[in-house]
């Protein structure tokens, strides 16, 4: 599956028990934001043991979560004239190519030098390739154009143009490709502003412990939330699933460049990035769920969904208003996609600004004042901004756009049944677009004179029935902390589940014990069947 393999599908759609609770929950609409956050918080989403909804999140202005990939040199190319990359699959590329081409290309790859990556780039241009097409803005096509043009002479120069010419790609789903947002993104998001909320409403000042900015922001973390020990947190009782895409999501290939927030002071030369961002418009579905304290966890202050609402409300709104009036200062227009009313908003992924991953009145952040980080210094806040651009060096700010802006809103039964259709109805229709374009006359593998079945034929194939499930009355649990799996056994019989979201609030300090041998705990646990084996799909304190 890969390094995203775990994170395909979000962790309740993995669960049909906990998808079927999810349609039977009464819907309530969130109460607004006070002006003023208390130190407590009333909450009309209080359960006995849970809180949760159904949630959709809509992008307001470009967004990048970095995954550790990049869009391979040797695996895309630039169709100049619709400006979009197109990623291809480098086997089934050369498996296309006819005898002298294949021999002309491999002589080519086995120089392995800087040089013929040059010659690989000019043996694909202009080749009608199939794969995953990814807009692309005006500047990075000319950036492609330029660097068919590198000279050999000079490798130092070709060195750096190369490497400056590296296309990071955004978080996505290796089976379909989609781009998806990790839940720890938005959990991250939402620690912030809980953080941000318990460091405001103290009235003494915290002076934490530490030699340099790293250990002091542990020890800042550790006073506001009673001693920072995992039992004692009560953010390990958020449970944030990844988010999916519904609908019609478009990424693009644009630059992040960094301006100075001082309007006054000419921009010198600076470095840029080369981005895949999500855009502005973009939908996502996931769950939000905020369990109860266990018994004796020793969590003083339980989060509450409304608490995690109110002070993200509170800290990004602040966040983006205070953001706003520097980007007047230097000419960048509101960019920003309209927040839906009730909605919160959230600030998620890369260049998201140092602001707002920090804590106010105790940042401390590194400003470079030179190529040395001994030139530089600490200050309360950042002195540049990273903004989306077409071009690596737009003569006018007008036009660039901040990152990682999104809003959060909940959805209903009936919003959320037909977000999924919509998606099923976009996936049925491409599934039959990509079966008819594999068919066709002339494509690979296919004679000229084929009869081409009728799209209505290939989307009429029925879907495999779902595995049967099966309940274990008294199955005995084990947690097993290397590996990060959960193990239930059955008369005989194992069955496994990857991380600790299945396992109920109250039997979480009983399996995930610090102990190196913690004893099995004894739960109603129901299986169903994944190829040759079993894996754990709910679980019930008896």
């Amino acid at each position: 599956m890969g390094r995203w393999g775990s994170r395909l599908i979000p962790r309740w759609r993995q669960n049909p028990t906990w998808a079927a609770r999810f349609s039977a929950l009464p819907r309530r609409s969130i109460p607004p934001s006070p002006r003023v956050i208390p130190s407590t918080f009333p909450s009309r989403w209080r359960t006995a043991m849970k809180e949760l909804f159904n949630c959709r999140l809509r992008v307001l202005s470009p967004v990048h979560v970095g995954c550790d990939e990049v869009y391979e040199p040797t695996a895309f190319v630039v169709d100049e004239q619709a400006e979009e990359l197109v990623s291809f699959d480098p086997l089934s590329f050369i498996e296309s190519l006819i005898a002298a081409d294949k021999a002309r290309f491999s002589a080519i790859c086995a120089k392995g030098d800087l040089a013929s990556l040059i010659e690989i780039y000019k043996f694909m241009r202009g080749r009608r390739l199939d794969g995953t097409r990814v807009g692309v803005c005006p500047g990075f096509v000319e950036h492609y154009q330029k660097t068919l043009t590198l000279s050999s002479r000079d490798p130092r120069k070709l060195q750096n143009e190369l490497n400056n010419f590296v296309v990071l790609r955004t978080a996505f789903e290796s089976a379909t490709q989609r781009p998806y947002l990790p839940g720890s993104a938005v959990k991250g998001a939402l620690r912030t502003a809980y953080l941000n909320l318990l460091a405001g409403a103290r009235t003494d000042r915290i002076r934490p412990n530490g030699n340099n900015a790293n250990q002091k922001a542990r020890s800042l973390e550790q006073i506001l939330l009673d001693g920072g020990s995992f039992q004692t947190d009560p953010l390990r009782m958020l449970k944030v699933s990844d988010f999916t895409a519904v609908g019609p999501v478009q990424t693009r290939v644009v630059y992040a460049v960094n301006r100075s927030k001082k309007p006054t002071q000419q921009d010198q030369p600076r470095p840029y990035q080369i981005l895949e961002v999500i855009e502005p418009g973009a939908e996502f579905v996931g769950t939000i769920r905020v369990d109860g304290a266990p018994t004796g966890a020793g969590i003083k202050r339980p989060l509450t969904l409304h608490a995690a609402r109110a002070s993200a409300t509170h800290f990004f709104g602040a966040e983006l208003k205070r953001e706003q009036r520097e980007l007047a200062g230097i000419g960048v227009g509101n960019g920003l996609r309209p927040l839906s009313e009730g909605a919160v908003i959230l600030r998620i992924g890369r260049h998201s600004g140092a602001e707002s991953v920090t804590i106010a009145g105790y940042r401390d952040i590194f400003i470079m004042k030179g190529k040395s980080r001994r030139d530089g210094r600490q200050d309360d806040h950042a002195t540049t901004l990273w903004l989306a651009a077409t071009n690596s060096k737009p003569q006018t700010n007008s036009a660039l756009k901040p990152f990682g802006w999104v809003g959060l809103e909940e959805v209903s039964a009936s919003e959320l049944a037909a977000l999924e259709q919509t998606e099923w109805e976009r996936r049925k229709a491409e599934a039959v677009n990509q079966a008819a374009v594999a068919l066709a006359p002339g494509a690979a593998g296919m004679p000229s004179g084929a009869v081409v079945p009728a799209p209505e034929a290939v989307a009429l194939i029925p879907a495999p029935e779902p595995p049967p499930r099966i309940v274990w009355e008294r199955a005995a649990l084990t947690w097993t902390a290397g590996s990060g799996e959960l193990t239930a056994t059955w008369e005989g019989r194992k069955a496994l589940v990857k991380g600790k979201d299945l396992i109920p609030a109250n039997l979480q300090d009983r399996l995930v014990a610090k102990k190196k041998k913690a004893k099995a705990v004894i739960a109603r646990v129901t299986v169903e069947a994944i190829g040759n084996g079993l894996a754990i799909v709910a679980i019930e304190e008896i």
